[in-house]
């Protein structure tokens, strides 16, 4: 499965990092520093930048995991006020802080349950689809790589930023289900992936698209046409029955 909460959170914080930058910089130093040299005023003012353009997924990841996003503000905001860092290197760094993190949060979304995989899919879908309306690009990218480029996040200036708040707000909870519940499924057969191949294909999806997917070659389709067809895959893996979802989001 595609780690697509590093998505979410890169795209975040590309838009978060100027506003968190200035946040901090101009907090007044009134408190004493820690021996980092970051006062907790400091701290304050980045993580309020942080939770106003991110929201409730920078607040999730912060209750989630307190003690790396400790050690990673800290280092952000010395490094800053130190000038060894400047709001794009800041942001490449916050790139692999939330991969690593990522990494963690994928294993527990594998292991839960077929019913909270399934929510997740829907989850998918509706963030693709608000994308189609208005970023066919970010649907693109993110229905077919699990990525949204730093290029588009930066050009869509805030568009994507609530779509992929709702999409993680239900992969932090399909992580805490998958915690719990450790499922352990096999592997998707070959047959119930010919089924979810064929459903696709009836609903009218691309073979070219299909085929595009192997060889990286999509003929003339449009950035609209691959947004679409994205779509209509997981709408196809939704049609089938919740444990060959499941073992589509989450196999051993």
């Amino acid at each position: 499965m595609r780690n697509l909460f590093l998505t979410a959170a890169v795209a975040v914080c590309v838009l978060a990092g100027p506003s968190s930058a200035m946040s901090f910089q101009a907090a007044p130093a009134v408190a004493p520093a820690d021996a980092s040299g970051v006062t907790e005023a400091e701290r304050a003012a980045f993580r309020k930048g942080m939770a106003d353009t991110g929201g409730a997924m920078i607040s999730a990841i912060i209750q989630r995991y307190p003690a790396e996003y400790g050690a990673f503000e800290t280092a952000i905001i010395a490094d800053f006020k130190a000038g060894r860092v400047d709001t794009a290197s800041a942001q490449a760094r916050a790139g692999v802080f939330f991969a690593q993190l990522g990494d963690r949060l994928m294993a527990d979304v594998q292991r839960a349950p077929d019913g909270e995989l399934r929510a997740l899919v829907l989850a998918q879908v509706k963030a693709l689809k608000r994308f189609s309306t208005s970023n066919a690009r970010a649907c693109q990218e993110f229905g077919e790589n699990g990525q949204i480029s730093t290029a588009t996040a930066v050009a869509a200036d805030g568009g994507i930023t609530a779509a992929m708040n709702d999409y993680v707000t239900v992969q932090l909870a399909t992580a805490d289900a998958g915690a719990r519940a450790r499922v352990r499924r096999a592997r998707l057969a070959d047959a119930e992936l010919a089924l979810i191949l064929n459903e696709y294909l009836r609903r009218g999806g691309s073979q070219i698209w299909l085929d595009g997917a192997g060889t990286g070659d999509f003929g003339d389709l449009t950035l609209a046409d691959r947004c679409q067809a994205s779509i209509l895959l997981l709408e196809s893996v939704l049609a089938q029955p919740a444990d060959t979802v499941g073992r589509f989001m989450g196999p051993d």
